[in-house]
């Protein structure tokens, strides 16, 4: 009997000090780009691989670690690999591996090796955007991407841009590129177009609001949108919301434009009348209504000719048509927005207002 309590007092110890061994700690796994939870994260105890566990569809994780241990391994694919010490609470934040990164594009649905694509996907950042134009966002991508052609129909401020990547794929079909917009394809449709104004749906997009455009343009990077790529695709990622303080800024700009070279120069309304005069005397005279130019510049008199092309045939009124037509353009450009949120609600919202006049007196662009 004696026997039997001792062994059961030893298996009592035993299994106090096992107990003992352990200590339970917590903690989340986050994404330092966009605050999201990490799911399936590895965590283990450093020297000791057996040990350990995977964040779940919160990024939280639960681990009981020796009371020796002192440092845990946290790690995700494409992210750098951290060494953190171990605390009861824990708040763990990954950073994108952008070397790994860099070998992995995501091609709508799925992702492809950056080698089976080099050449066909090109991006703008947010900085190149808002270096451009503030009129449209397809202004906004000109002269920024290799092989992409972005022009207008009219010189309007604000007009209609068309896009094509690669050269003109038909002589009939549309050549406009397929927009995918946050994941969502988005049919442009036809221009919006009146007399010499035009406008289109990318005129309505703020260029303050995106993040990035991503252009595919061969079949290698557009393949899984099917025929609706065969012009190429846009892919569109516009602002999202950040963990962290709220914050409010605000930007503007001022500017003018003006002809930056006079292709020619008006002539006089004196010059412009002896032109008319001359060429109507040869008329007369090749008509033979005339048997000199004296006789025709006299028959040009007397008809009263000139008085059906000017209103004053005398040439005392000249007006210069160039200034009447071109001016020196104002610009202006203010951008609010709002940024902020916590790991489980981000919040961002961004306000633009532009006004472009255009060289040409009575044109303008206000979106």
């Amino acid at each position: 009997m004696k026997r039997l309590i001792y062994l059961l007092s030893c298996l009592f110890l035993s299994i106090g000090l096992i107990s003992a061994q352990t200590t339970r700690i917590t903690g989340t796994v986050i994404a330092s780009d966009d605050g999201e939870s990490v799911i399936g994260a590895s965590v283990v105890v450093k020297g000791a691989t057996n040990i350990g566990t995977v964040t779940d569809v919160n990024g939280a994780f639960t681990l009981n670690v020796p009371t020796n241990a002192t440092t845990i391994v946290v790690s995700f694919i494409g992210m750098i690999t951290q060494e953190v010490a171990i605390s009861p609470t824990m708040r763990i934040i990954l950073v994108p591996d952008l070397q790994q990164l860099d070998e992995v594009v995501v091609v709508a649905y799925g992702t492809q090796r950056r080698s089976a694509i080099t050449g066909s996907a090109s991006v703008i950042s947010k900085d190149q955007i808002e270096s451009g134009t503030r009129e449209a966002l397809d202004k906004a991508m000109s002269g920024k991407i290799a092989g992409v052609r972005v022009s207008a129909n009219t010189g309007d401020p604000g007009s209609a841009g068309e896009i094509s990547i690669r050269g003109i794929g038909s002589y009939s079909a549309s050549t406009s590129p397929l927009y995918v917009i946050d994941g969502i394809v988005v049919d442009v449709g036809d221009d919006v177009t009146t007399s010499l104004k035009s406008s289109s749906l990318m005129a309505t997009i703020n260029p303050d609001d995106i993040e990035s455009i991503t252009v595919l343009k061969d079949a290698a990077a557009s393949s899984l949108y099917g025929s609706r790529a065969a012009n190429g695709v846009v892919l569109i990622t516009t602002k999202k919301g950040r963990e962290g303080k709220t914050t409010v800024g605000y930007r503007g700009e001022f500017g003018t434009t003006s002809m930056a070279i006079k292709h020619y120069v008006p002539a006089s309304a004196a010059a412009t009348i002896d032109y008319y005069r001359e060429g109507i005397a040869n008329f007369y005279l090749l008509y033979e209504y005339a048997a000199n130019k004296q006789e025709a510049y006299d028959l040009v008199r007397e008809e009263g000719d000139l008085e059906y092309f000017f209103t004053d045939p005398s040439g005392n009124t000249n007006t210069n048509w160039w200034d009447q037509v071109y001016r020196n353009a104002f610009t202006q450009d203010h951008q609010v927005y709002m940024s902020g949120g916590t790991d489980k609600t981000k919040i961002y919202s961004g306000f633009g207002y532009n006004d472009s006049e255009g060289i040409v007196s009575g044109s303008s662009f206000k979106p």
